[in-house]
C-alpha cells in the first residue's frame, strides 16, 4: 500500500478532514509542544483554536480555515503554500525550520503529537518503505494528517515563512 498523505517529492498529498481547521505546523514544534497539547480538553482546543499559537515559543504554527469546507478527502501541493514576511500576525503563517510541514486537521493534532515522537518521526524518515507512516494513520484512526518536504523548485522551499494560499487545499474525488 501506498502512503498518499506523506510527499516524497513535489506532487501532492491527500489526507482527510473531519473539521474546517487544518493546523500547519514544523515537526520540531509538534515535538516541543506535544505535552501541552495532550493537556489540553478537546473541546477547549475546538472552542478556541488560537490558543494553540501560544504554545509554540519563537517558531509560529498556522491555522488555516478550509473555505466552503465539506468532511472528506483533501489535497495539497508544495505550490499551494506561499512565502511570507515572518512577522505577520497572521494566524495562518507558520515558520518551518526542518525543511517539512505536518499539516494535521485540529481534530486530530493531540492524537498527533501522542503518536508522532520526534524519534518516531526520524524512524520513518529513513524507513525504505512505508510501514511506519502506515502505522501512524492507524493509530490515529485515518490519514488526518499529511506531510510536505520543501523543494527549491516549489514554492515551498523549506526553511522560512508561509501560509497557505486562498482556496487549497482542495477537495479530491
Amino acid at each position: 500500500m501506498v502512503v498518499k498523505n506523506v510527499s516524497e517529492s513535489r506532487g501532492p498529498i491527500e489526507f482527510q478532514m473531519s473539521s474546517p481547521l487544518l493546523i500547519a505546523i514544523d515537526p520540531l514544534v509538534l515535538d516541543g509542544i506535544s505535552a501541552e497539547l495532550q493537556a489540553l480538553p478537546p473541546s477547549k482546543l475546538a472552542a478556541t483554536p488560537e490558543m494553540i499559537r501560544a504554545l509554540h515559543g519563537p517558531m509560529k504554527l498556522g491555522i488555516h480555515r478550509i473555505e466552503d469546507f465539506i468532511p472528506g478527502k483533501y489535497r495539497i501541493a508544495n505550490d499551494d503554500l506561499e512565502p511570507v514576511n515572518g512577522d505577520q500576525e497572521d494566524v495562518g503563517v507558520f515558520d518551518i525550520d526542518t525543511g517539512t510541514l505536518i499539516l494535521v486537521d485540529l481534530a486530530y493534532l493531540a492524537g498527533l503529537a501522542r503518536i508522532l515522537t520526534w524519534e518516531r518521526y526520524d524512524d520513518a524518515l529513513q524507513s525504505d518503505d512505508d510501514s511506519c507512516w502506515l502505522s501512524v494513520v492507524e493509530e490515529l484512526g485515518g490519514p488526518f494528517f499529511g506531510l510536505l518536504c520543501g523543494d527549491i523548485s516549489t514554492l515551498f522551499k523549506g526553511d522560512g515563512s508561509y501560509r497557505i494560499r486562498s482556496g487549497a487545499p482542495y477537495r479530491s474525488a
